[in-house]
């Protein structure tokens, strides 16, 4: 901001200075300037009466003491002897003009000169900032553009020490091939180490790793989201990505798995893939699901013993809890999909004492045959926590048939109040 603004005051100042110097350019010359000196000088011309002969009689005239010829009367205005001798002569004229002109010409040439220098070390010192500015834009582009692109990356990074898991992708790996742009996942790493288990001391920091290939002749940004892990979609995923790749990129990129899993990855679901041409004019999308296996044994259905069943129809089971972290607190929902069809999870809603909150809502939240799907906690953030726990709160969750709509539904209302009660929580007191 500092050199913007020690730049547009030159800008000014060199503006002036031109100015400045033009004026003193056409003032060195004024015509009516030059003209009024010229006639000065010709004033300061010293000359004095002659002495003429008349043209009607041939008498001698003593101009400096007659008006008109003392023989005969006749005038002598028209005399050629008295006009010449007071018509001031151009050689005069041009002689004074030549004067002033050089006078005034080596007063501005001084003056122009001092004002010149000044201007081209101002023209200088501006093109000396307009061209740092440059190369500081250039420079800043050329970061710009070296991290906007995706890069190899080495697994490990941070201080944190990843290694290949026991098992491996089944098949190829390719979760979307369409117009040159392939993507695959390469395979599993988890932390290897004293610090390779998150803060609750069961999960295992987890990564996947990614191979790009773009093909397309463009340069391209990829959108791609994991929403499932061993059956289990979490609504806020386990891995979002957005990046930007150079064509005939040939990169090969890592992301964390968040919330880790217990177990062993067994299974993948990617629900959302998008391959978008920078110059947008070219968008590939996933058009269904894609689920990747491992050689890691599946695991049996998670246990939800420890929470309370609170809908159970149309093949679908619900179990609800309510997380008690003061920051974080909220009623969470497990919902498992007992049929052999895929829904689409797409409003839910909040009410306390029958009135309505606002919550976050699902958006087209997949929930595939045979899997669970677990929501984010679900409380509204115009309400405070104490006030939330002294109503009656309940949920209701809309279920879509996304083949053939025939078994849409929805779970009406569903009252959970006593499970905020049952995980004993205090309200926090300000």
């Amino acid at each position: 901001m500092i050199i913007i603004a020690i730049f547009i005051i030159l800008i000014i100042i060199l503006i002036a200075e031109i100015f400045r110097y033009n004026k003193i350019k056409a003032n060195a010359f004024s015509e009516e300037e030059v003209t009024r000196a010229a006639e000065e000088q010709a004033r300061k011309i010293k000359y004095k009466d002659p002495v003429i002969t008349c043209r009607y009689c041939g008498a001698a005239i003593d101009t400096s003491l007659y008006k008109i010829c003392q023989q005969c009367g006749g005038p002598y205005d028209d005399n050629p002897e008295w006009t010449e001798r007071h018509e001031v002569k151009d050689s005069f004229i041009e002689e004074g003009t030549a004067a002033v002109i050089a006078k005034r010409e080596k007063k501005a040439k001084a003056e122009t000169e001092q004002i010149m220098k000044r201007i081209k070390v101002e023209i200088a010192v501006i093109s000396g900032i307009l061209l740092f500015m440059m190369a500081l834009a250039a420079f800043g582009y050329y970061l710009y553009d070296y991290h906007r692109y995706q890069r190899n990356e080495d697994v490990n990074g941070n201080n944190h020490h990843y290694v290949a898991a026991d098992y491996q992708i089944e098949g190829d790996g390719v979760i979307y091939d369409k117009d040159g742009v392939k993507i695959s996942v390469t395979g599993i790493y988890v932390e290897d180490g004293p610090e390779s288990q998150t803060y609750d001391e069961e999960n295992r920091n987890t990564k996947v790793g990614f191979h790009v290939e773009n093909g397309l002749g463009k340069n391209i940004t990829i959108a791609m989201k994991l929403s499932g892990i061993n059956g289990v979609i979490n609504q806020r995923s386990y891995i979002y990505t957005y990046d930007s790749f150079r064509k005939r990129a040939d990169v090969t990129f890592y992301e964390k798995l968040y919330p880790e899993p217990e177990d062993e990855v067994s299974e993948m679901i990617f629900d959302y893939i998008e391959v978008s041409a920078i110059d947008y004019t070219y968008t590939g999308r996933l058009k269904e699901p894609v689920y990747l296996h491992t050689t890691a044994e599946k695991k049996d259905t998670p246990d939800f013993s420890d929470k309370k069943k609170i809908y159970s129809a149309n093949d679908i089971d619900i179990y609800a809890s309510f997380d008690d972290d003061k920051y974080f607190y909220g009623y969470k929902l497990f919902i498992v999909n007992n049929s052999d069809r895929e829904y689409a999870l797409n409003n839910l809603e909040l009410r306390l004492d029958g009135s309505p909150v606002g919550i976050e809502n699902i958006h087209d939240g997949m929930l595939p045959a045979g899997c669970i799907y677990e929501t984010d906690r679900i409380r509204s953030y115009d309400v405070e926590l104490s006030e939330m726990l002294e109503k009656k709160a309940e949920i209701a969750i809309s279920f879509v048939d996304k083949k053939t709509h025939l078994y849409d539904f929805s779970t009406g209302f569903m009252d959970v109040s006593d499970l905020a009660k049952a995980a004993d929580v205090d309200a926090p007191t300000s």
